[in-house]
């Protein structure tokens, strides 16, 4: 994820540049990745309060009475202090608990137990909160793109703004002026005939040409916004 992420902010990044035969397949299991990782974090977060997952940890060492043994006996170390094992280490303790500044809705006792401890993990609701509010999870896993809710991605949200109306025709065939063959003697000579059906004739002018110049560039950024917007969602996933 966090390579991925990274790559996202050079254009010069190899993941950039590389072109996938099945991009559809490689993009779902990137996505499968990074929504197995916000929610093995989302997990932790449900734990940790009142020191659930340190005390589960604790629990299911002391199944193993070797083992409690062997993880609670102070191991020398080269400097000639003991050292914590893993059972009892302090790190690994205040690791499996919230930091005291980041109490949220923790009691006054389990802030005080805490700052004993000395919590050392970061508060992630509002973080995680704001991804999986980002996008649809179950869509981007079954069509391997991601499409971002609105306000998440600016170059994005521009891009759809540009691409606000539909017009007659298809592809460069758009923006075409149809007009019953009855009235075409009232058509402007300026007007290009472009196309036609049976008791109607389509035109084009200089306005609809810029329309379709316009409109085509617009889409052209959609496209490269969509391409982008994985390398940018994990890029934002890494730096927070």
């Amino acid at each position: 994820v966090h390579q991925i992420g990274s790559s996202g902010t050079d254009p010069q990044h190899p993941e950039t540049r590389a072109i996938l035969f099945d991009e559809v397949v490689y993009s779902r299991r990137k996505i499968a990745d990074f929504l197995a990782t916000l929610a093995a974090l989302e997990t932790i977060t449900r734990l940790l309060p009142r020191g659930a997952l340190s005390d589960a940890i604790r629990s299911g060492l002391s199944t193993n009475q070797k083992r409690e043994v062997c993880l609670s006996t102070k191991v020398p170390s080269f400097g000639g202090n003991d050292v914590d094992t893993p059972a009892t280490s302090s790190l690994l303790l205040g690791l499996l608990n919230f930091a005291p500044e980041e109490a949220g809705d923790m009691s006054g006792e389990e802030i005080q137990s805490a700052s004993q401890i000395k919590g050392r993990f970061p508060r992630l609701d509002n973080k995680l909160a704001y991804f999986t509010k980002a996008f649809d999870h179950e869509t981007a896993k079954q069509q391997g793109k991601i499409i971002p809710e609105s306000g998440v991605d600016a170059d994005y949200d521009e891009a759809i703004e540009e691409v606000e109306l539909s017009y007659w025709g298809t592809g460069r065939n758009r923006f075409q002026i149809e007009v019953p063959e009855s009235a075409v003697s009232q058509v402007s000579r300026s007007w290009e005939l472009a196309s036609q059906r049976k008791g109607f004739q389509r035109f084009r002018t200089a306005e609809t040409r810029d329309w379709l110049t316009q409109m085509t560039a617009a889409e052209d950024r959609k496209d490269a916004a969509l391409r982008n917007i994985m390398r940018r969602i994990f890029g934002k996933f890494s730096k927070e």
